[in-house]
């Protein structure tokens, strides 16, 4: 038995609140912030038009809105999903309304679709980055109202979605058990910069007004967009043991030979597949409809010459005709380039140093 464990005492005991019942969060969470030192504040009239639900602030900090969000969890892709709209159901937001109305997001979990519960872990990040990552609306960006929440950010598959859930729950998640006062002070000063900021002109360092918590802050915010999602490892096609597998642990060739045969793809056709059996090079492929170059599965163009990818095939069997040029350029206006961002970043944060 060690001496200084019975000098110490007994541990204090820890009021923890484990899961909180669903009618009782916002009882419970006002307390817990109220407890850490924080003044929460509610809105009296409720509209689908202002999204301004609360307010928090503290002898550090200025009065700061933020918008409260209780999500569930999406059993088929096994994540939590949300839809933030402003006014009517399926608008995006806006980014003006990010600050004026919005400056921070609050989002709490339920534990389960019938369990009635909230889990005690939450987010409370900068609503500026749902512009950075365009879910909001401004200029030609349509802008989204679907956002999702992932545990594991492994498993994204898209390098935006791993890059939103990488930043946030690196950063922003906090324990309704143990409130970091220090940390949410921070949170709550990055996000009034970056809304202050002007959206066109990108991410800018803060000024020598805020705190040293706002500036490290802000530089592993800088550091975590810079960082892209990792390379997958699959496992190897149970049949032709050559490409990676994507269905029922086989590959997309030998899924779709079973599915159309019933029985598994013969040897000859995969060892004719094989690399270095036909002596024709391997052209470099585009799409005829959308023009990409890159995508999961190449397929004949069934209305001439050249090849499609495989969204512009699965449009066409679906519907019966081409897939419209609105429906690409619309996706391509959502995806996000923080290359160039993070690189001007770095440059303005290089300049400032110097001077």
């Amino acid at each position: 038995m060690k001496i200084a464990s019975l000098l110490a005492g007994p541990p204090p005991s820890s009021t923890k609140c484990s899961c909180i019942a669903v009618h009782d969060l916002k009882d419970v969470y006002q307390r817990r912030f109220e407890q850490a030192g924080f003044n929460i504040f509610s809105r009296r009239e409720s509209s689908r038009q202002v999204l301004t639900d609360h307010w928090i602030s503290s002898r550090a900090v200025p009065k700061t809105s933020f918008h409260l969000k209780l999500v569930i969890r999406h059993n088929p892709s096994n994540c939590f999903r949300c839809s933030i709209s402003s006014g009517k159901p399926g608008y995006p937001i806006k980014s003006a309304q990010i600050r004026s109305q919005m400056r921070m997001l609050l989002v709490f979990f339920r534990k389960g679709d019938e369990d009635n519960t909230v889990l005690p872990q939450f987010l409370l990040f900068p609503a500026w980055l749902l512009h950075l990552f365009r879910y909001s609306q401004h200029g030609s960006t349509p802008g989204r109202c679907d956002i999702r929440f992932l545990e594991d950010v492994t498993t994204a598959k898209e390098d935006q979605i791993f890059r939103f859930n990488n930043v946030i729950n690196t950063l922003f998640r906090f324990d309704l058990d143990h409130i970091d006062k220090r940390q949410i002070e921070a949170v709550i000063g990055l996000s009034n910069h970056l809304a202050d900021s002007n959206p066109e002109h990108g991410l800018r360092p803060p000024t020598r007004n805020f705190s040293h918590s706002v500036h490290y802050l802000y530089a592993d915010l800088v550091d975590l967009l810079g960082q892209r999602r990792p390379d997958k490892l699959k496992p190897a096609c149970l049949n032709c043991f050559k490409k990676p597998s994507s269905r029922r642990s086989l590959c997309v060739a030998c899924y779709r030979y079973q599915l159309k045969h019933k029985k598994p793809r013969p040897e000859r056709l995969i060892v004719a597949n094989r690399p270095g059996s036909r002596m024709i090079p391997s052209l470099h492929k585009i799409c005829n409809n959308c023009g990409v170059e890159r995508t999961h599965q190449w397929y004949r163009n069934m209305l001439g010459k050249g090849h499609w990818c495989e969204t512009c095939k699965s449009y066409y069997i679906r519907h019966k005709k081409l897939r419209p040029r609105e429906l690409y350029i619309r996706v391509a206006n959502r995806k996000v380039d923080l290359r160039q961002l993070i690189s001007r970043v770095k440059v303005e944060s290089d300049v400032e140093s110097d001077i």
